[in-house]
């Protein structure tokens, strides 16, 4: 893969996360049965570390580096961010990766339970990391996209 068709890759990950983000915030909005918005939320908030994860695995791919496979691909992928942010010096504040670390459990915990069976404090809390945080890691993901490139053009 070339570095354009990267960065249309990651442009068109960053959409899809910004997508999701959005329908969250939709759902939020919406006067619906709780049980309903609950099973919305706990679908889309998977969905969004999905999304970011997929970004991360781009971005592994493009670097030619090992893809995380088994059990433990999901705390791999987000261990690999950590290497590439600090090897391109890229700034992650540290809030940054426990809340993505916090969306990596979530998503555990998603998978592996009945929808209505998510914990409602839960749920709002990392629906609440969606909401807030979502500028800055799209930003972490732009500022690593910038340096990778870069350095890829030397």
């Amino acid at each position: 893969m070339n570095a354009n068709e990267f960065e249309q890759e990651v442009h068109f990950g960053l959409e899809n996360l910004t997508r999701v983000r959005s329908n969250i915030i939709h759902i939020l909005s919406q006067d619906v049965d709780e049980i309903v918005q609950r099973s919305a939320l706990t679908y889309e908030c998977f969905g969004y570390y999905n999304a970011f994860e997929h970004l991360i695995l781009r971005f592994i791919k493009f670097l030619r580096r090992e893809q995380p496979t088994g059990p433990f691909s999901h705390r791999e992928a987000l261990q690999a961010l950590e290497a590439m942010v600090a090897e391109y010096r890229v700034t992650m504040k540290p809030q940054t990766l426990r809340i993505c670390l916090e969306l990596m459990a979530f998503r555990h915990v998603a998978t592996k339970i009945y929808g209505f069976l998510i914990d409602e404090a839960k749920l709002a809390v990392i629906v609440g990391r969606i909401v807030d945080s979502h500028d800055s890691i799209v930003a972490l993901v732009e500022d690593l996209l910038r340096e990778v490139l870069q350095r890829n053009e030397d």
